[in-house]
């Protein structure tokens, strides 16, 4: 009978010094699947970017969006697009790198444009950014045709800013301002055709007379041009 239970206490020590061996096992498997489910992820602050002369470099902001080291690398077949540095490493958001896009103009005819891919590639995944440069044919300018000082428009309606333009690059920025101080974007990348159909959004800042909207061409940070002042109503 004390054989007996002997056998039983043995046993069920057994069993139970497995379970906890088990429990530990399963816990180091259980953290090794998880760092192995948090690699590197590549990110890329453009997927599309514009110049326009004289601009020359526009900056492209490339992190570790994941875990661990991120080894990254940047390709094109352009001439006329060169890219520092190439390639790099990031550990984190904290550790971005910053790589230089530069134009050279030289072999440009006034008006032409060109265009390429970016790939980059990495132990994280891969992106592509596309870029578009344009050779100005003289001056950059805009002119507003919609809205003008007079315009009312209400919250919710659709309605139509109108623009002509010279000399840009192709694509224009939409923004919203009031009292002089920027709101909200109406839009990062829209082509210059001299009209964009908005959804009027006041951006939470309810009834005012002194509403703007300012463009800008994408490639030339220096062309642009903001509106008068404007009303919109929240009803």
């Amino acid at each position: 009978m004390r054989d007996r239970r002997k056998l039983s206490i043995a046993m069920t020590v057994f069993v139970l010094t497995a379970a906890a061996m088990g429990f530990v096992l399963n816990s180091c498997s259980d953290q090794t699947v998880t760092v192995g489910n948090n690699p590197p992820a590549l990110a890329v602050s453009e997927d599309r970017l514009g110049f326009s002369s004289p601009t020359t470099d526009r900056h492209i902001i490339i992190w570790n969006a994941g875990q661990g080291t991120l080894n990254w690398e940047a390709f094109h077949g352009s001439t006329w697009l060169t890219l520092t540095p190439p390639r790099g490493t990031s550990t984190g958001t904290t550790d971005a790198n910053e790589m230089i896009a530069t134009v050279d103009w030289e072999g440009f005819a006034p008006g032409e444009s060109r265009n390429t891919s970016v790939k980059v590639t990495s132990n994280g995944g891969n992106r592509t950014i596309t870029i578009w440069a344009t050779m100005a044919d003289g001056p950059c300018s805009f002119t507003f045709v919609q809205p003008i000082t007079q315009t009312l428009w209400t919250v919710g309606e659709l309605v139509k800013i109108e623009w002509t333009s010279a000399n840009t690059g192709g694509f224009v920025r939409l923004d919203l301002y009031k009292g002089g101080e920027y709101l909200c974007n109406i839009t990062e990348w829209t082509g210059d055709v001299g009209l964009f159909q908005w959804v009027v959004d006041d951006c939470g800042k309810g009834d005012g007379t002194d509403y703007r909207i300012h463009i800008r061409d994408v490639g030339n940070t220096a062309c642009w041009r903001t509106t008068g002042d404007f009303q919109i109503v929240n009803p």
